[in-house]
């Protein structure tokens, strides 16, 4: 059973939360493990020196602000994807930013205009706002761009990796599975997108790991953002 392989009380509390409100409608049960952090709600996942950091939706750079600040600036190297347009504007804009109020070096942080699959091409996506909502094939008229990790770092270290990528978390760690395999990096990854994520991410990430420890976290009053922490002691 998937709860046999969570690493804490609390994560069990959070698994129970998320199950009582997908089964009854009643977010109550989410107040209780509600917390904020997200991504780094786990110590180990703060202020490591020499952190190469991979933001997979990096949305606006909030995500990776977050980790800027959780890290002090100090840190190897952090790539970011987003194949939103005006969030990707958005992004480079913040990242500027970044780059003058932590007197970081402009190749610490590098910005890619593709989303994480388990392919490189072209993929269609449906946008609401300008804010990409489905990564499926033929869901609407914006044409984005899409590359396998493995691809993109072509055989070169990470050691963090955080998706929150609309439901196409399988696909990313299905592309990035040699990455995972070879480097056994953090793992921070939304699994709230379909009922079934929880258990068929963790059972595939400890096919690939088998010394993948899990934690569970929830980040939200509402039932979103509940992410799997996975890492190597």
């Amino acid at each position: 059973a998937f709860d046999d392989r969570l690493d804490d009380i609390r994560s069990r509390a959070v698994l129970a939360g998320v199950l009582e409100t997908m089964l009854t409608g009643d977010r109550a049960h989410l107040l209780p493990v509600f917390e904020k952090d997200q991504y780094f709600a786990l110590p180990q996942y703060c202020g490591l020196e020499k952190e190469i950091y991979v933001d997979a939706g990096a949305y606006v750079g909030d995500s990776l602000e977050r980790f800027v600040w959780t890290h002090y600036g100090v840190f190897e190297k952090a790539i970011a994807f987003e194949p939103g347009p005006r969030q990707f504007i958005a992004l480079g804009n913040r990242t500027g930013r970044l780059l003058t109020e932590w007197a970081l070096n402009a190749d610490q942080i590098e910005l890619v205009p593709a989303a994480l699959g388990d392919r490189t091409g072209t993929e269609h996506a449906a946008s609401q706002s300008g804010h990409m909502t489905s990564l499926a094939v033929g869901s609407g008229h914006e044409e984005i761009r899409i590359v396998r990790l493995d691809d993109h770092l072509a055989g070169s270290r990470i050691s963090f990796l955080k998706a929150d990528v609309e439901g196409m978390e399988m696909p990313l760690l299905e592309g990035a599975a040699e990455t995972i395999r070879n480097y056994r990096p953090k793992l921070a990854i939304c699994v709230y997108h379909y009922p079934t994520d929880i258990p068929v991410i963790s059972r595939y990430l400890q096919s690939l790991v088998p010394d993948y420890r899990f934690a569970l976290r929830h980040h939200s009053p509402q039932l979103m953002e509940t992410v799997l922490y996975a890492w190597v002691a």
